[in-house]
């Protein structure tokens, strides 16, 4: 057991085969040394000398692990009997001592250690005894000593990591004694002497390409990730010994190979397209009598065939496949059915499975629900359902209230719902939030503080331990109006951690000195008075010169714990006795705050809820793709309502429904998750002292004005959250006064004041959005926005390159304009920005574009002053991840000669590079010829939305052709004035799915073989032709008398000439300047 590493969780089947390779098992007649070594195991394990840590699907143990203390035990008296020495080169250089006499030998170390002390150089340069190998770092020249010779004596070689071994060569190194060898990656020489490895037992590697084991007759057990295998040499060859096979493919499962391998016991197949010919093959899996586990990987569906092909394979495999079972279930214990996509519905009785012990679902977001009559099968004792529908878990929910009530006690249901078991725990998102603040941290590029290693290990362990915890718990206070006094516990104590880092974040940045020196008896003594529990106390001055630190003291005592907890409420300005009814929500949809019936934007609510910090991150998915996900999954069941799609099919606006709504703000008051301040209703100042989150709602930007409110401001030292509908002088004024330290989220919504973007001390700012905003650059500091992902304004000033090169986390920058100068040496790289909004094309240069590698969305704008930068067009061709591109050409001025105008567009089409990676294009006013569109963007692969507005096409004529737009599903044209001809087949647009036409008053006809697209299911036309119009009807009717029913044919001519009415008549209304805005209007509509 010391061969594995302290606290390891030890495979059993890996055990034993290390066990089987040393050859220690004493053999017993009719059994195999597997089930010797298996019944070895078991007793220890009943004497409890191991641990079982899992069990497998056949209720084996899958997983054991050893005590720590245990374990030393062994390591020491098996040092003694030199049975085994594991050698740790840290020791190892403090007490030196030979290993050339060791038969069995670990070597652990690190990365310092990379080379080895010359104790462990010297034993690979000389004659060893050693039986087993087992090295888990990187040694000077290993595989020079595995070639060497010195080793021949080995029966055992495990190397964990390629950068030990990247390659064993099999026949070039002389372990001719060799059992188990488990490495990397495993190579065979086209020569193999027969006799090379006559005593091979198990075979692992994750790479292999081809696999001569006909040479290998004790083989017992080969791992490796699909290999070749050659037909056997002659008919004598048999490996009777075979237990263990994978992966091979269908293909090579000749009849002569089973034949030769009919002990295995466990076998893993793979098909593949290419295996077509080969299905017959199945049929010889009905040669092995003794396999117990078959696995096979089906990878058919990959590759592009036709239907008919699909089918075939279907069919023949229905055939063709032969199990080697008899009877349909009737001794099946453990089910799993995981991804499949189009199982909705599965009817069954409790007889069909008579002894299914575990049933496990996964990611079977349309099974309607399970059968009840699952739980009636007695033998049945687990459910478990894992990212399943919501039906589907209600169903599992019934059965096991169903069974409780008939006294059925053993049943365990499981529900691992993501989003269904912590989005009501305000306690869980409290501790995510600390763990993200932890991660940032310690991975930013430049921290705002350094975290102490062992109080990061501390309280990491701690929040992990209570994430657990409540992942399983049930409160016993769901329906009560109370919320669950272990919950706010919990949530507490992480909220007071997050206190305390940010505060001390706060403190780093700011360069302020909290600590009060010679302050510590005043601190005390107004302390004492003020929880002395007097009632006739009402004022404690503090008095003294300026500079002398009463508001430093007056801020120590507001923060302490003991004033904090003493006090129902506290205020840094005012103290109300009046409380206002607190409503929180308990589900993190309701972080955007909207009032009733408010259609809520998607990309925005998956921004707040990246910034709030309650996500918890998952390997291999950002955070916005986490967010989609549980968004999704509330949509799925019906919690919120899809209200609009946007041009690629994704969910654009939604909607949540009122009576739901309210429900949420109930819930939420438990929590103590929100506070929303209605204004209409406002009589008193709120207290605001202990809200993280605070969303003010006002009808008029004087409510938002009320001395109630802005007094209640200056309360919020603990705010996380705030979002204010209209904000004015005076509240700009409070702000700059109030203690917004902890600050996350900062949303205005209506407000024409400009905003200098440092006026406030919000140095742990996420989220910042408003409508004009200022950057004034001598005030800012290289940890000034550390932690800023979110950063939009629709008029913005000042905003400059190195302003953004301060802000190393920033994922989304969305403001009308940057400049963005060439980045000074040392300037970091910005691997989260996902979204930048607006650049002027000439700020573009390739050392620029290369510092946003992760670029998803980009918006550019390119007018007559960039003619110069023209060339900057190509870089766009770097962003390899860019989905979203949007390119806003100025029109060019009346001045330019035609020469000019021609010459421009010639540099723009030589230049321009659009990245393979686009999903969704934006062309405006670009004046390309069509020939240009089919030939520059027709090729890009994954292109599934083309929106050409404001002349972004010029020409009469549009002729397309095969092999382009593959992808394409939206297609917008838009005031394009000089379109008439559009020459189209239904092959051209092969996956087309909706197609909108705006403005085009000269285009004749759409193309007949627009509506015979299969995938075509809406035209809209908004101001077109008449021509165009009756077209477009012809279409309609033609597939309706085919029997399309599906295609949606919407026409709207009337709309534009009704509000160029309204705007005209109001222009008569009004004043001069009021006037004359109005009639531009009216010429942009027409």
């Amino acid at each position: 057991m010391g061969v594995f590493q302290e606290d390891s969780e030890i495979h059993v089947s890996e055990l034993i085969k290390l066990w089987v390779a040393d050859g220690f098992l004493k053999p017993i007649d009719g059994k195999s040394l597997e089930v010797v070594a298996e019944e070895y195991l078991m007793e220890l394990i009943d004497r409890n000398l191991i641990i079982v840590h899992k069990l497998d699907s056949n209720g084996v143990t899958k997983l054991c692990k050893i005590h720590d203390l245990l374990r030393d035990l062994c390591l020491r008296e098996a040092r003694k009997q030199k049975f085994l020495c594991v050698v740790n080169l840290h020791d190892l250089n403090n007490n030196p001592q030979g290993i050339d006499t060791e038969r069995r030998i670990i070597i652990n170390g690190t990365s310092k250690h990379k080379y080895g002390p010359p104790q462990v150089l010297d034993f690979f340069q000389n004659p060893s005894l050693a039986r087993s190998l087992i090295v888990h770092y990187e040694i000077n020249d290993f595989e020079g000593a595995l070639r060497s010779g010195n080793l021949r004596l080995l029966r055992v070689l495990k190397v964990e990591s390629p950068d030990i071994l990247p390659i064993f060569w099999v026949g070039v190194y002389e372990l001719y004694n060799l059992r188990y060898i488990s490495t990397w990656d495993i190579e065979f020489c086209e020569s193999l002497s027969a006799s090379l490895y006559w005593n091979l037992h198990t075979l692992h590697a994750v790479e292999c390409i081809r696999s001569d084991i006909w040479t290998m007759p004790l083989l017992r057990h080969v791992e490796l990730n699909s290999f070749f295998l050659p037909d056997p040499p002659n008919a004598h060859i048999f490996l009777g010994n075979l237990q263990t096979l994978s992966s091979v493919r269908i293909s090579q499962c000749h009849k002569e190979v089973v034949e030769r391998i009919s002990n295995v016991k466990k076998l893993r197949i793979s098909c593949e397209e290419s295996d077509t010919d080969s299905l017959l093959c199945f049929n010889n899996l009905s040669h092995l009598h003794k396999l117990e586990h078959l696995s096979c990987y089906f990878d058919l569906y990959l590759f592009p065939i036709n239907l008919i092909l699909e089918e075939t394979l279907r069919s023949e495999l229905q055939r063709n496949v032969a199990f080697p079972f008899e009877g349909q279930f009737c001794s099946l214990k453990f089910l799993l059915i995981d991804f499949c996509d189009n199982l909705v519905r599965w009817t069954t009785d409790d007889t069909h499975f008579p002894r299914l012990e575990h049933l496990r679902l996964k990611r079977l977001d349309k099974l309607t629900e399970i059968p009840l009559s699952i739980g009636d099968i007695p033998t049945l004792q687990s459910i478990e359902l894992e990212r399943c529908s919501y039906s589907a878990i209600m169903s599992a929910k019934r059965i096991l209230k169903e069974q409780e009530e008939l006294g059925n006690e053993g049943l365990r249901v499981e529900i691992n719902n993501t989003v269904v078991k912590i989005k009501e725990l305000a306690a869980y998102a409290a501790l995510v939030s600390v763990m993200h603040i932890i991660d940032q941290i310690e991975h930013h590029p430049r921290p705002p503080i350094s975290l102490h290693k062992l109080q990061v290990e501390s309280l990491t362990e701690k929040i992990a331990f209570l994430q657990e915890f409540l992942e399983g718990y049930k409160s016993h206070v769901v329906n009560s109006s109370e919320a669950d006094a272990l919950e706010m516990r919990i949530a507490d104590a992480a909220y007071a951690a997050e206190d305390a880092i940010e505060s001390h974040i706060m403190d780093q940045i700011h360069g302020k000195n909290t600590t009060m020196v010679g302050f510590d008896d005043v601190l005390l003594e107004i302390m004492d008075k003020l929880t002395r529990g007097e009632l006739d106390r009402r004022i404690i001055p503090i008095v003294g010169m300026g500079g002398i630190g009463k508001t430093t003291l007056a801020r120590n005592l507001y923060a302490k714990p003991l004033i904090i907890e003493h006090f129902d409420i506290c205020a840094w300005a005012t103290i109300s006795q009046e409380y206002d009814t607190r409503e929180i929500l308990s589900d993190i949809l309701s972080q955007f705050k909207k009032e009733e019936d408010k259609k809520i934007r998607v990309s925005q609510l998956i921004k707040l809820w990246v910034a709030e910090g309650f996500l918890k991150p998952i390997n291999g998915k950002s955070l916005e793709v986490v967010a989609e996900e549980y968004l999704m999954e509330l949509i799925d069941r019906n919690i919120i309502l899809v209200d609009k799609l946007g041009s690629n099919g994704n969910t654009k606006l939604c909607k949540i429904h009122d009576l739901l709504r309210d429900l949420c703000l109930r819930e939420a008051q438990k929590q103590k998750f929100l506070c929303v301040i209605k204004l209409r209703n406002l009589s008193s100042t709120p207290s605001l002292n202990t809200e993280r989150c605070i969303i003010i709602h006002g009808r008029t930007p004087e409510e938002c004005d009320s001395p109630q409110v802005l007094n209640a401001l200056l309360s919020a030292s603990l705010a996380r959250s705030l979002i204010v509908q209209y904000m004015s002088i005076d509240f700009d004024r409070a702000l700059q006064s109030a203690d917004l330290r902890f600050l996350r989220v900062f949303k205005v919504e209506n407000s024409g004041l400009l905003l200098s973007f440092t006026e406030y001390d919000l140095y742990n700012l996420r989220y910042m959005s408003t409508k004009c905003l200022d950057f004034p650059y001598s005030r800012l500091q290289a940890n000034f926005y550390w932690n800023l992902q979110t950063l939009q304004s629709d008029i913005s000033f000042g905003v400059m390159d190195s302003e953004i090169s301060m802000m190393p986390l920033l994922r989304h920058a969305r403001l009308n304009d940057h400049s963005l100068p060439d980045p000074l040496n040392g300037q970091i790289v910005l691997e989260n920005l996902q979204t930048l909004s607006s650049v002027s094309i000439s700020k573009c240069r390739e050392k620029v574009v290369e510092r946003f590698p992760n670029l998803k969305t980009l918006r550019i704008n390119c007018g007559e002053s960039d003619s110069l930068s023209l060339h900057c067009f190509r870089n766009l061709g770097l962003l390899h991840r860019l989905e979203h591109l949007k390119c806003d050409f100025v029109p060019l001025s009346f001045r330019n000669t035609h020469s000019f105008k021609k010459t421009f567009q010639r540099l723009l089409l030589q230049y321009i590079a659009f990245p393979h990676s686009l999903k969704k294009l934006t062309l405006s006013g670009s004046q390309f010829h069509w020939e240009d569109i089919t030939t520059k963007i027709g090729p890009l692969p994954h292109l599934q939305v083309l929106k050409l507005e404001m002349n972004a096409a010029a020409g009469a004529d549009w002729v397309t052709d095969e092999g382009k737009f593959r992808s394409l599903k939206f297609l917008l044209i838009r005031s394009s004035d000089d379109f008439v001809n559009w020459m189209t087949d239904n092959t051209h647009f092969p996956r087309l799915e909706h197609l909108r036409l705006r403005y085009m008053d000269k285009l004749k006809e759409i193309p007949w073989g627009i509506g015979e697209i299969p995938t075509l299911e809406s035209i809209e036309l908004f101001h077109c032709s008449s021509s165009a119009v009756m077209s477009a009807k012809r279409i309609l009717e033609e597939q309706e008398e085919l029997g399309n029913e599906g295609l949606r044919l919407v026409i709207n001519t009337e709309l534009v000439m009704e509000m160029v009415a309204v705007i005209v008549i109001e222009g008569k209304t009004f004043p001069g300047g009021r006037r004359n805005h109005l009639v531009s209007v009216m010429l942009r509509c027409q």
